[in-house]
């Protein structure tokens, strides 16, 4: 892959949700089969989440990281690990000390997850080769809110395939870059993320933009749910209120 997707920079971007998908899996290629990249990798996560607790990110990065590393479980028990480790007795901790006291950490997750992924490598690889298609396209307009008397779009999620979710942008003219989240919504009101995009480019819809995902109709269970398009730096542009039904073979 060129060199310049093995600079430091390149990596912080990847981590951050920051590269177009064809960077990101180009990236991906080369820490699968080369375990001195992966564990350089780990190295620079461990020093990104240092930066974030020492309040040395940017007000950008900061958005971007608690967008990934506070909402994905898997990645915020990086970050609460990295809190709770052991004070340092200087006044400043060395870049170094970080490094290695997080490296331990970070590199056991990746080499577990590399492991994984060679041992199921020739299934992935059919599955990419022969993606799933898109069985159901639902287009989402912002604002609508669950309610009496309030339009909800309701569909049911099919079994198997994707389901392509086109989030209208009112307004919004020209193509922008942006991110997807989607969450569902408890009993309680609360809501829990079960999908989120990296980059994704808007698209003409008519006179607007839309911003379209396709998620597998797996992560989609019956249910109320939430959708969010965010600018690059986290802030929430358009909410949107959808709900999946539950399916006849399912009842």
């Amino acid at each position: 892959m060129p060199e310049k997707h093995r600079s430091k920079e390149s990596v912080k971007a990847y981590l951050l949700g920051n590269l177009d998908e064809g960077e990101a899996c180009a990236l991906e290629q080369v820490y699968f089969s080369d375990p001195a990249f992966l564990e350089w990798i780990g190295i620079v996560e461990g020093e990104l989440i240092a930066a974030y607790l020492q309040g040395q990110l940017s007000q950008a990065e900061m958005a971007q990281f608690e967008f990934r590393y506070l909402e994905i479980p898997a990645l915020k028990k990086k970050v609460d690990a990295a809190r709770s480790g052991p004070a340092k007795s200087a006044r400043t901790p060395s870049r170094a000390g970080w490094r290695y006291a997080l490296a331990a950490v970070l590199v056991a997750g990746c080499v577990v997850f590399a492991w994984m992924w060679a041992k199921n490598h020739g299934a992935q690889q059919i599955a990419r080769e022969t993606p799933p298609p898109i069985v159901l396209a639902v287009h989402l307009t912002p604002g609508l809110t669950k309610g009496e008397g309030a339009a909800q779009v309701a569909f049911v999620a099919p079994l198997g395939g994707k389901v392509r979710l086109s989030f209208e942008l009112p307004g919004l003219r020209a193509p922008v870059e942006c991110q997807v989240r989607v969450a569902i919504v408890d009993a309680g009101g609360r809501r829990n993320i079960v999908w989120s995009s990296g980059r994704v480019e808007t698209q003409a819809s008519g006179a607007s933009q839309e911003a379209r995902v396709d998620i597998d109709s797996a992560n989609l269970p019956f249910g109320d749910y939430v959708g969010e398009v965010l600018a690059p730096d986290g802030t929430v542009q358009e909410t949107y209120s959808f709900r999946v039904n539950r399916s006849e073979a399912s009842k």
